[in-house]
Parts: C-alpha cells; structure tokens; sequence
C-alpha cells in the first residue's frame, strides 16, 4: 500500500487536512507581512483628525489661507509660490500621525560635539530615516493649508509638516510650519538642510503608511 493509500485509510478527509494546513500556513504569512508593512505608533504619537486633501491649484492653496486669515510669512510664501510645489489634482483622504521628536525616539545627544558646543539634536536626515523606520509616510507640502483648518480645534501651538523639503529661490530647502501666535495662524518655513538640527520637543505631523 503506498503512501497516499496509507494516509486515506487512517486519515480519509487528510486532503482536507492538507488544505487546510496549506490555508493557515498562507492567511499566518499574510497576516505577518501586514503587521510588518503597519505604521508603528509610539506611545505618545497621536492620530491628527483625517483630512481630505486636493482638487485645488497652488494658487488657489494661496487664497485659501488667505480667506482664513493666515499670516503667510515671506519664506513660507516662496514655497507656495514654487514650480516645485505640486498639488494633486484630485481629492485624496490622508491619515494624519502627529509626534515630537522626543516621541519618535529622538533625542538630544548624551556626549558634546565640541567643549565649546553643547549636545546635538536630531538632525532632518535622522528625522526622515526614523519617520521611515516606523513606516510614516512623507505628506504633500499642500496639506498644510487644510491643517490651517482644524489648528485650533487641536490647540496645537506650533507644528511641522513632514513633507519633501522644497528648494527656496536662494537654494535653501524649506519645510512648512505653522502654528498660533497671539490667537493669529502663522505659517512660516523652516531651513531643513541635512544636518540642521531640530529640538526633541518639535511636533512634526507625518501619514499613516496604506
């Protein structure tokens, strides 16, 4: 009696069995490969209300923060008005993450540089490489003119928009930031060469990765 006889006298559903196991073995691996690809939440991160982002032109992004009385300030206005701001074209929901430094696992160096200089903060390259690390995604710079909205709501004072630095006409990448000074919402840029360097108390705002 060969193998498979064998298996069908002691066992007679064994092909099931066999499928069934074969089943498991691939809903396991898929379920694992999801938990891998999932965005990590540290404790202390939390989740920015979701918004719906698009469907509007930079200039349009421009009138936007105006009609909602945003004190565009000079550099942050360079941005807006850059060949290299992108929108997209149409309306998009993103997951927002919202996080210090501190929060992420960034922290102010134990050991100086130098007698003369004190410890060093996070860097922006170490800010990307550990957004990256727990699965954030970079978010479109337009996304901060819908931030403007729920600002507020969320009494954020300050906070950075975890986008692709845009190269200013002086060739200095910026990033947006925006905030609440004197009940007013301002949005400014921030110098976000490699090796500037950041306090572990700044709120940066990266997407949930999909």
């Amino acid at each position: 009696m060969d193998i498979e006889a064998r298996l069908k006298a002691a066992f007679p559903n064994w092909r099931q069995l066999v499928e069934n196991d074969k089943l498991m073995a691939k809903q396991e691996f898929f379920a694992r490969l999801d938990l891998e690809k999932s965005p990590i939440l540290p404790e202390g991160a939390m989740l920015f209300p979701d918004i719906t982002i698009g469907g509007k032109t930079a200039e349009q992004l421009e009138e936007l923060l105006e009609s909602m009385r945003v004190d565009i300030r000079p550099r942050a206005r360079s941005i807006l008005r850059s060949k290299d701001l992108f929108t997209l074209t149409e309306p998009k929901k993103i997951n927002l993450i919202k996080a210090s430094l501190s929060v992420m696992g960034l922290r102010r160096s134990i050991e100086p540089r130098h007698p003369l200089v004190g410890p060093k903060n996070p860097t922006t390259d170490e800010i990307f490489e550990r957004a990256e690390e727990l699965k954030w995604d970079c978010v479109p710079a337009e996304t901060v003119a819908y931030v403007a909205k729920v600002m507020k709501e969320q009494l954020v004072s300050s906070i950075s928009i975890g986008m692709i630095p845009i190269v200013n006409e002086h060739g200095l990448p910026l990033l947006f930031t925006i905030g609440i000074y004197n009940d007013v919402i301002g949005l400014d840029a921030d110098l976000a060469r490699p090796h500037d360097e950041w306090p572990p108390a700044s709120l940066f705002l990266f997407s949930e990765r999909k």
